[in-house]
């Protein structure tokens, strides 16, 4: 959608909104023995009439599928985790800092996602976790695990603007994939496919 001008429309979405969203939204749970766990959080903070989102660049690691992707914090739950809303607040205060635990509210949860790697099944089911941050804090980087994190209006994820491909060659072609662009980080897999559901949802 654009304005009259031609500038393409950019509306804000308030915690407010969000919330009430969530109080009636049931996730879909993919309910699997054996299969291993990840709990990635949305972490959103107030920006005015709008709202922002967290997101992470990981690092480049050999052996990481996801090395260098732009991403949300997170990672695979612990046996000492009680359940994945835990490995996701766990998983983001190991990675920026962030002690969601105590800083913030669980607002609910989106739908689980199987981890895909090289257009392959990587044996790994997704729970992404939001959470509203409700008094400020600071980011602390594991640069082990995290090379830069940002904070990114929701207006500006959900302008038509910011719908992008991303082409990667994958071990017998070459594919464009569905993406999202802001300033500098393009967005797609397994973020952008989490992004897109919550997207839906508002």
């Amino acid at each position: 959608m654009k304005t009259s001008d031609g500038e393409p429309i950019r509306s804000g979405v308030s915690l407010r909104r969000i919330r009430e969203l969530f109080e009636s939204h049931a996730p879909r749970r993919v309910e699997q023995d054996g299969i291993a766990r990840a709990g990635v959080a949305v972490v959103l903070r107030e920006l005015g009439d709008d709202s922002e989102l967290l997101l992470i660049r990981r690092a480049e690691r050999d052996g990481d599928p996801w090395s260098g992707h732009v991403a949300l914090p997170g990672g695979r739950q612990q046996p000492l985790d009680p359940d994945i809303v835990a490995t996701a607040l766990r998983e983001t205060r190991e990675e920026v800092g962030l002690d969601l635990e105590r800083d913030a509210r669980v607002l609910g949860a989106l739908d689980d996602l199987a981890a895909v790697v090289h257009d392959r099944p990587a044996g790994l089911i997704i729970s992404p976790v939001v959470c509203e941050l409700t008094r400020p804090g600071e980011l602390v980087l594991d640069r082990r695990e995290v090379e830069a994190a940002v904070w990114v209006p929701l207006r500006e994820l959900r302008c038509p603007d910011a719908r992008a491909t991303y082409r990667r060659a994958l071990p017998q072609l070459e594919a464009d994939f569905p993406a999202l662009r802001y300033g500098e980080l393009t967005i797609w897999g397994l973020t952008y496919h989490i992004l897109d559901d919550f997207f839906g949802l508002l």
